[in-house]
């Protein structure tokens, strides 16, 4: 079965939202929530500056959490001798070329 849930905004880009609920058989009732989203805009300057300022603000988010991270990373490898360091594997930066674009790449 399926309920409807209702976004509190209009905006919200979630238009079709529901919850899956599941036949009564087990010990919870919601199996998945799920939604359709679907926007059909077209390219306007105030929708254009809206998403230039989406982007960017999405961008500010990801720096601020990979600092974060590196944060607790350098605290993690602060803790472990040089010798432990210095064995690690070094880093590597492969350039790709065109004839790379459409293969997959085996990273550990």
């Amino acid at each position: 079965a399926m309920t409807s849930v209702n976004p509190s905004r209009s905006n919200v880009p979630c238009r079709i939202p529901g919850a899956i609920l599941n036949d009564g058989s087990k010990d919870y009732k919601i199996e998945k929530v799920v939604c359709l989203a679907s926007i059909a805009v077209t390219l306007s300057q105030d929708n254009y500056s809206k998403l230039k300022r989406l982007i960017q603000q999405s961008y500010a988010w990801v720096i601020a959490e990979f600092d974060k991270l590196a944060d607790s990373i350098t605290n993690d490898l602060e803790k472990e001798s040089y010798e432990k360091l210095l064995s690690k594997e070094p880093m590597k930066y492969y350039v790709p070329s065109n004839d790379d674009i459409d293969k997959n790449r085996n990273l550990p």
